[in-house]
């Protein structure tokens, strides 16, 4: 389980390498809104329909992970989000990257880590 922000990304990296987008949008990420988890659903079924296997390409890997190790040797800077319960936030490389604590379980936002690209930037 993600008891600890690093436990988190231990398990991001992993989901990753392993195609297991599934198992990342249920477990390890958190959505604001209906709409984001839709978007993110679609974005799962586009890569599904376009490959064989659903999946991240391996370069895309690559930078996912880079990312996600830059972040975890981060960690120290992560802070509580002001008046916020469960929130915590990491700026990092010009992006904040959100982090979920509810229950001792940590998750991540999609769409601050712009990892699965569903925001029109």
């Amino acid at each position: 389980s993600q008891s600890s922000p690093r436990d988190l990304l231990q398990s991001m990296i992993k989901a990753v390498n392993n195609d297991e987008l599934g198992y990342m949008c249920a477990y390890l990420l958190y959505f604001d809104d209906e709409e984001e988890l839709r978007s993110t659903l679609d974005f799962v079924q586009i890569q599904k329909n376009n490959s064989d296997s659903l999946g991240f390409s391996p370069s895309q890997k690559a930078e996912i992970t880079e990312v996600l190790r830059d972040i975890e040797g981060e960690l120290e800077k992560l802070e509580p989000v002001p008046d916020e319960r469960f929130l915590y936030h990491l700026n990092y490389a010009g992006n904040v990257y959100y982090f979920k604590n509810k229950d001792g379980i940590w998750k991540m936002s999609p769409k601050s880590t712009r990892m699965l690209r569903l925001t029109n930037d």
